[in-house]
């Protein structure tokens, strides 16, 4: 699906103006078609097209199209002046679609016709060459001629010039002889030269004639040999030599030239001529330009880019940054990953960097902060996404929608561990929504994920259902855990039986029914249960690297490339003049006779390359696209498929060329053996998870580590392994009772050692193993005194299988506190313990969370929890105070006093004030508290003695929320606010004075 192109737009009285921003346009690239109310600009893979409202003048001069760097203009003359106002056109899908066929059938007649007056053209401008070719080879016909009749009549003449013309014979003259070449010399020269020969010659005193001689005294001609003539020349060049010279002739002659010797060790000098591939070409088509040298401080390697500067650091590159922090995440190291990760989004806000975070804060356990940073990851996506006014909506990038369904399952996930069923179910059918974000394999385990998310969430109702009836005071408990019983039978099978949970708490009911058996049954499947937890037991993978599978392009055997053709190719194979058809000689069957236009003969022919008829070449193209389209579906039977088609088109002689059903059988195989090499990879994966499943040991995991230790899944602290841990160890608790009361003593004192060793401190486990250790001793060590038992379990000494049903007539309170309190004084002696059950300890309860919703609820109580996030307050840890306290208010019901809840919800305030940049937060939160301190008030339900702490804590909420609003310029409410303040601090010291008085008094 194309993708389309972001423009700007404007218009005048008499033009209309489109701007499409086009990251690397050019103009070779570029397919325009501009018709009367209809505009399309294609750029694979962008597209731009749109409807007019009114016609445009698309022959007009100004009307045109202009391609820069990164951006096409279009510039559309209107044919009636006027403002538009809107460019669009309106109307039906059906009309629109018919206004547009009528344009482009316009356009097309319109190039045929500008093409048919380019040929035309063409043609009329070869002819006026022709013709002024002939007329320039006749001129230069005629002068050459010319020259030479002139050549031929001048030497004719010097020949008729030696003959008498009376009789022919030859005339003997010294003017006709043959002439040395010394007698070509000019006549005045020779003559000068030959007087000072004479002077020099002849005896001082002897008269000298300087007389040109006459014709009698004129010597006769005579024939000399060439060593003759040989003399005489070097007998004139002696008489010419200057007397006065230093060098003569001789010492010349006898001068050797100087030649230097030949060096002993020459060695070699290269010379490298630039080399010059495919001469005539220009070089932006040479295709061979070499890749750009990298930065100087950048390392040089052959690797891809994306690879090439893992090993360059550099701490102010937020994209080195996230790599680090990417690696980070690998090897286990969260809390680096983390601070790497926000230091790179303190350089550049990234929306993959806030994804990667937030997995991050999931491994710590920090869950509302890993939804914080999935919420900035959707904010910057649907921001890359979101079109601009006037502009039609963008084609999302296929690599974004990966990353918002991997942000969506992973905001589901941090939901489900935080008990919130429906926000989860509702992100994972998000996630499932994206199109184009998870590829089959993983769209059928996310679908799975999301119906065991339903299934949970209707197994809690029904789990609700059967707490409560375990819960229930008064009456046969025997029958209410029956009751019970049935109940978690129906949410077990509401689950698909995959729920620990559940598992955990029908044990509890059927410890206290007194089916031990069943309960031992139950708690081996809780365990079971507890190991397919979604905890990570190993750091994640890194970001896996793009695999280069792109489609090619396949061969268009209609056109070929003027720089693929070979040197000296020709598209014509011989000339014939004269004849008819008839008399032509034959040709191979690519070629076939055509008019020679360039030849002025009408019977000139001449054999070219046979062209496919225009139909032909239409189906071609035609098949050859829809095999394209096929290899880019990247789906090897699809592309099998259509090469089967292709064939049978072929032989019809319609279909796409040899090479491009070669280039996409290959590239089918090349898509297979991927499939193959990903199939592997999964199954030796799913083959390591079965290893490891099978090797892994609950109890190990569990264990505190030391100090020091890495880990490279969840942490210990983490909030799913806190709650693992402690459903673990109520659940060995519980199989543990059940194994004494069936007198099987060692399974059951195996059971608490194994509590021990995941709790070390656990109060309930040391005291039943030391009282199951003291019964197991010998009788030589009996007189010892017993170890001291504690009220809250009693010591039991193990007893028979058939005893066991007695025991468990009286049941424990199903409402018992969530935990235990410390042991009485060692002086309290195990007779005097009174028991309550003898099945069920009366520390033990139910279990209120579920596998994939533990969210790291904690059991402590109100009190210990509230001051847990005193104690960080006090080290200014408010985001961690914050999300104690939330947790609170969102999990504790019922409060051991209303001051108690008040001061949890001021407290609240408070840290988010501190936080900053929360004020929508906190003005809730003052809300909240103020709305609680007068339903005290009207209810009645606090003391008097409570009233001046409600004034100041209102007074508190109040100041609070003043300055919030001072923040947001509310002016108003912010000085109403502070005006009740001042009220209330008025009554506060009212309260006090009166205090005062009656202290005094008393």
């Amino acid at each position: 699906m194309p993708k389309e192109i972001p423009f700007e737009w404007r218009e005048d009285e008499n033009s209309l103006v489109f701007a499409l921003q086009v990251r690397g346009v050019k103009a070779k690239n570029v397919s325009v078609a501009l018709c009367d109310v209809y505009v399309k600009v294609n750029c694979h893979p962008s597209l731009f097209e749109v409807d007019l409202k009114h016609d445009i003048d698309p022959e007009h001069p100004k009307t045109r199209c202009r391609v820069s760097p990164d951006k096409v203009t279009l510039t559309l003359q209107k044919k009636e002046p006027g403002i538009w106002g809107e460019f669009r056109a309106e109307g039906t899908k059906a009309e629109l679609r018919a206004r547009r066929e009528v344009a482009l059938a316009a356009l097309e007649e319109r190039e045929k016709e500008r093409q048919k007056k380019k040929e035309d053209y063409k043609h009329e401008m070869i002819k006026k060459g022709e013709t002024e070719q002939w007329r320039l080879d006749s001129e230069n016909r005629q002068t050459i001629e010319k020259w030479e009749k002139e050549e031929r009549e001048k030497w004719e003449a010097e020949v008729y010039k030696s003959f008498d013309e009376d009789t022919g014979a030859l005339i003997e003259s010294a003017e006709s002889a043959p002439r040395d070449i010394d007698d070509y010399v000019d006549p005045a020269d020779r003559q000068a030269e030959e007087q000072r020969a004479v002077a020099k010659e002849a005896p001082a005193g002897s008269p000298v004639s300087f007389s040109p001689p006459t014709a009698s005294s004129a010597s006769k001609v005579q024939e000399v040999t060439e060593e003759e003539a040989e003399e005489i020349r070097s007998g004139k060049s002696k008489a010419t030599e200057d007397p006065g010279a230093i060098w003569t002739q001789q010492d010349l002659d006898d001068t050797e030239e100087y030649v230097p010797d030949v060096r002993s060790n020459p060695g070699k000098i290269g010379i490298r001529f630039t080399e010059r591939p495919r001469p005539g070409v220009p070089v932006r088509d040479r295709g061979q330009r070499k890749a750009p040298p990298y930065p100087k401080d950048a390392p040089k390697t052959d690797g891809p880019p994306m690879i090439a500067g893992d090993d360059f650091e550099d701490e102010s590159d937020p994209v080195w940054l996230k790599d680090k922090a990417d690696r980070l995440m690998t090897i286990g190291d969260y809390q680096g990953a983390y601070n790497a990760y926000t230091e790179a989004l303190k350089l550049a806000s990234n929306a993959r960097a806030f994804a990667n975070r937030a997995v991050a804060q999931m491994y710590l356990g920090n869950l509302e902060q890993c939804l914080e940073d999935c919420n900035n990851a959707i904010r910057i996506l649907d921001l890359r996404n979101r079109p601009r006014p006037g502009e039609m909506a963008n084609t999302a990038d296929p690599q974004d929608q990966k990353v918002r369904a991997r942000v969506l399952i992973r905001m589901g996930t941090a939901y489900l561990w935080l008990g919130a069923f429906g926000k989860a179910e509702t992100h994972f059918e998000k996630a499932v929504e994206v199109e184009e974000g998870l590829d089959a394999l993983e769209l059928k385990e996310v679908k799975a994920d999301l119906e065991r998310i339903r299934q949970a969430k209707e197994a809690l109702k029904a789990k609700e259902s059967a707490d409560a009836a375990a819960r229930k005071t008064g009456g046969d408990e025997k029958e209410a855990m029956e009751t019970a019983v049935g109940l978690y039978d129906e949410a077990d099978s509401t689950s698909n039986k995959e729920s620990a949970v559940i598992f955990a708490n029908r044990s509890f009911a059927q410890l206290r029914a007194g089916q031990l058996k069943e309960c031992l049954r139950d708690a081996d499947a809780a365990l079971e249960a507890m190991k397919r937890w979604p905890c990570a037991n190993k750091a994640p993978k890194a970001p896996a690297r793009p695999t280069r599978l792109d489609p090619p392009y396949l061969d268009d055997p209609t056109f070929k490339h003027p720089d693929q053709q070979n040197q000296g190719e020709r598209d014509w194979l011989m000339k014939h003049n004269g004849g008819s058809t008839k008399d032509l000689p034959g040709l191979p069957p690519e070629y076939e006779w055509i008019k020679d236009v360039a030849e002025k003969n009408d019977n000139a022919w001449i054999a070219v390359r046979r062209k496919m008829p225009q139909a032909v070449i239409d189906a071609i193209k035609r098949n050859t696209a829809q095999l394209q389209d096929a290899v880019y579906m990247r789906q090897p039977y699809v592309i099998r498929q259509q090469i089967e088609v292709a064939i049978s088109q072929q032989k019809a002689g319609e279909g796409p060329s040899n090479q491009a059903i070669k280039q996409a059988e290959d590239y089918a195989v090349k898509l297979e053996e991927n499939d193959k090499e990903q199939e592997a990879e999964r199954e030796k994966e799913e083959a390591l998870k079965k290893q490891e499943a099978d090797e892994f040991d609950l109890e190990e995991a569990l264990a505190p580590r030391r100090s020091g230790l890495g880990q490279a899944g969840f942490g210990h602290n983490h909030p799913v392994e806190r709650t693992r841990r402690r459903l673990f160890v109520k659940t060995l608790l519980r199989r543990s009772r059940a194994h004494e009361l069936l007198g099987q003593a060692q399974a059951s004192a195996d059971d608490l050692r194994s509590v021990l060793k995941v709790e070390p401190e656990n109060p309930e486990a040391k005291q039943r193993l030391a009282v199951l250790e003291a019964l197991a001793a010998p009788a030589s060590a009996s007189s010892a005194p017993a170890p001291p038992a504690s009220p809250a379990e009693p010591a039991v000494p193990a007893m028979p299988a058939a005893a066991a049903g007695a025991g468990a007539a009286e049941a424990a309170d199903p409402a018992a506190p969530q935990v235990a309190g410390p042991a009485e004084s060692s002086g309290a002696k195990p007779a005097a313990a009174k028991p309550k059950s003898s099945t069920a300890t009366p520390d033990d309860e139910l279990d209120d969370d579920d596998e994939d919703g533990g969210g790291g609820r904690d059991h402590a109580s109100t009190v210990a929890l509230l001051a847990s996030a005193a104690e960080y307050m006090k080290k200014a840890d408010y985001p961690s105070a914050l999300q104690i306290y939330n947790y609170a208010r969102n999990t504790v019901k019922t409060w051991e006093s209303p001051m108690v809840e008040l001061k949890a919800l001021s407290n609240t305030s408070l840290c988010l004030q501190r936080i900053r940049g929360r004020l929508p937060e906190l003005i809730a939160a003052c809300n909240a508290t103020l709305r609680r301190i007068a339903e005290l008030r009207e209810d009645g339900e606090c003391k008097a003695e409570e009233e001046e702490m409600l004034l100041r804590m209102e007074a508190a909420s109040l100041s609070r929320r003043g300055s919030a609003y001072a923040q947001q310029r509310k002016t108003e409410q912010s000085a109403e606010d502070a005006a009740r303040v001042k009220e209330l601090l008025a009554r506060v010291e009212e309260l006090e004075a009166a205090a005062g008085k009656n202290k005094v008094a008393s």
